[in-house]
């Protein structure tokens, strides 16, 4: 500082206060993006500023942006004007990071799951994992809330209340359009020595070691399934790992399944909230429902 003030002095400045050319000042003043200006509220900037990014937008036309303002605007009102009775969660970076899937959800959303319940809520838990998100949620909920709590494994392959030992089943037999897909994946010596794979009724899962990442999964996963000459398979991605789905499964169906137990009325008594909702993610089926939120903030 001393250098600096020396410096400063013998040149005749004030390097606490140095002269700011005129562009620099005009760049310091500047509004914010057209867009912004014309959003008066400013909570609807952020998402509309995130759909341009996501449609390859820097910014956007009056067109664009009166359409999607219109947009959010009926989504808020949707949102804020409908009566829930049912509330559906994606588990890995909604119920609790990615860094917490170890060990279940914290605390505080424990607290809040369980809040949820003793208010009569009832609660759905769509997933890709198996009976290890049963094992968690049992740990951090008293029992008598279990009945209330339905959880989607395997992308909604199978569906079971939390008190349900049965679901997902321990013995099972591979969908038959994933069984080509699992002979070219386990004749794979290279897969084999980077990918774990796992096996449900109607689901492949492919979990990454460290030297490779879920994108790279994700090709390998589309590679296969094209040289296996499945038909009608999908694909989607987690933050650490990659599903193959047999046909007409989706998470969806857990919706579907809590309308024809006469747990809710209809679909529109469900919220969604999920965080991968961009495809391949795998809530991007489920947030394509009218009612959805998502999750775009890490969980405390």
């Amino acid at each position: 500082m001393a250098v600096a003030g020396t410096a400063g002095f013998i040149r005749g400045i004030d390097p606490g206060r140095p002269g700011v050319p005129d562009f620099g000042r005009r760049i310091y003043h500047i509004k914010a993006t057209g867009q912004d200006r014309t959003i008066r509220d400013a909570s609807k900037a952020f998402p509309l500023r995130r759909k341009f990014a996501t449609l390859g937008l820097s910014s956007g036309t009056p067109e664009t942006l009166r359409g999607l303002s219109a947009a959010v605007n009926r989504q808020i009102s949707g949102l804020t004007s409908q009566n829930f009775k049912a509330l559906v969660l994606d588990y890995d970076g909604t119920v609790c990071t990615a860094e917490q899937r170890f060990h279940g959800p914290n605390e505080k959303i424990s607290e809040q799951l369980s809040r949820l319940l003793s208010s009569n809520v009832a609660l759905g838990i769509a997933t890709g994992r198996g009976d290890s998100v049963r094992k968690d949620l049992r740990r951090v909920l008293v029992e008598k809330y279990w009945r209330r709590l339905w959880i989607g494994y395997h992308n909604g392959g199978e569906i079971g209340r939390l008190d349900d030992d049965k679901v997902p089943p321990s013995q099972f037999e591979l969908s038959d359009e994933l069984k080509p897909i699992r002979t070219q994946l386990e004749n794979d010596e290279f897969i084999r020595s980077i990918i774990d794979l796992r096996f449900s009724q109607s689901q492949i899962t492919l979990r990454p070691r460290q030297a490779i990442s879920v994108h790279a999964t994700l090709e390998l996963a589309l590679s296969n399934i094209k040289s296996a000459g499945a038909v009608g398979v999908r694909v989607v991605s987690s933050t650490h790992s990659v599903d193959i789905i047999a046909p007409r499964i989706s998470k969806m169906s857990l919706l579907e399944y809590l309308v024809d137990s006469h747990v809710v009325s209809s679909l529109d008594e469900i919220l969604c909230i999920g965080d991968r909702g961009r495809f391949p993610g795998n809530d991007y089926e489920l947030l394509s429902h009218t009612f959805a939120l998502r999750n775009l903030r890490k969980i405390t």
